[in-house]
């Protein structure tokens, strides 16, 4: 199972909310073992007063905090990382816009 929180500025992802959220969920639950239980996914939108951007005027920026289960899997990390990035470009995100924030959890905390 997974936890993913992704915050942003409000406004910029307009009436595509639910495409991005579909298609984060979608590449995050493709990278997950199989049989692992579907990821829980929110979006926190911030007026843009109450988030500043790493780069000034990147009003796209978005964070990506991803909670998981360790499975043990060779490269596991970066499958996530270029899922979630190839998710996102269809919403006109590049690398630089994109934070990811990978919270592996020991399987026995996970659930």
């Amino acid at each position: 199972m997974a936890d993913i929180l992704i915050e942003t500025r409000r406004g910029w992802l307009g009436a595509d909310r639910a495409a991005f959220l579909d298609s984060v969920h979608g590449a995050v639950s493709a990278a997950l073992p199989p049989g692992a239980a579907g990821p829980v996914i929110r979006l926190l939108e911030y007026d843009e007063d109450c988030f500043a951007p790493p780069v000034p005027g990147r009003s796209a920026f978005t964070r990506i905090e991803i909670a998981f289960a360790v499975s043990g899997r060779e490269n596991e990390d970066a499958d996530l990382r270029r899922a979630v990035l190839a998710a996102v470009e269809g919403f006109g995100l590049t690398a630089m816009d994109v934070r990811i924030v990978l919270l592996p959890l020991p399987p026995q905390t996970a659930g």
